[in-house]
């Protein structure tokens, strides 16, 4: 990350006051969603997912100094969940235990 922190740092599109990273820049973010996805499927475990996920979104953000990596990781987990929710029935009884504990 280091060595093409400058890439990285590009600015893209800015909305709602954030600086966006160009789409080209999404490679690095989009494998490690996958990767992080790929742990939540086989591992049935959505906190080691997201742990694993959100450190390499907070590398981005400290190598770059951009809230738009913020932004675009918090965005990608979260669809990745909802997706994951409908599809997984493991994902889903988990997600219906957190929220109705006393169920």
């Amino acid at each position: 990350l280091f060595d093409h922190r400058d890439r990285l740092a590009v600015g893209g599109k800015k909305i709602l006051g954030v600086h966006l990273p160009r789409f080209k820049d999404m490679g690095p973010i989009a494998l490690v969603w996958a990767a992080s996805m790929c742990v939540l499927v086989v591992q049935h475990d959505l906190g080691t997912s997201l742990m694993f996920f959100a450190m390499f979104v907070s590398m981005l953000y400290v190598a770059t100094g951009r809230k738009g990596w913020l932004a675009i990781g918090f965005i990608a987990f979260m669809i990745g969940c909802f997706v994951a929710v409908k599809l997984f029935a493991h994902v889903q009884y988990r997600v219906d235990a957190w929220l109705n504990p006393y169920d």
